[in-house]
């Protein structure tokens, strides 16, 4: 049941992100967050810690670039990373459409 709920929220948002972005002549794009925590926001290589034993740990270091990561800021890091490379993919396809207002993925 709290998986529903949760599922009911992030719709929600994503609902009022639309129509908010719509008024402003916005775009919103959902970006998916699948391999955030264990792909290197420097690199873009996945070799991060995984599985369930890989859960504990916070911090590591990639082995192809030697970045070192706190595992949710590289995630974040990542997943604005791919929002951004989406966004100007999207906009730059798009140029001179005067009724390009919103989209979603």
């Amino acid at each position: 049941m709290a998986k529903s709920i949760l599922d009911a929220s992030w719709h929600q948002i994503y609902t009022f992100l639309q129509y908010k972005s719509l008024r402003r002549g916005g775009i919103v794009l959902k970006v998916s967050e699948k391999f955030s925590t264990v792909t290197c926001s420097s690199c873009l290589s996945r070799c991060g810690p995984s599985g369930l034993s890989g859960l504990s740990i916070r911090e590591w270091t990639c082995q192809i670039c030697g970045a070192v990561h706190d595992r949710d800021i590289n995630s974040a890091v990542y997943i604005l990373r791919s929002g951004r490379g989406t966004l100007s993919e999207k906009t730059n396809s798009h140029k001179g459409s005067s009724g390009y207002n919103a989209m979603s993925v």
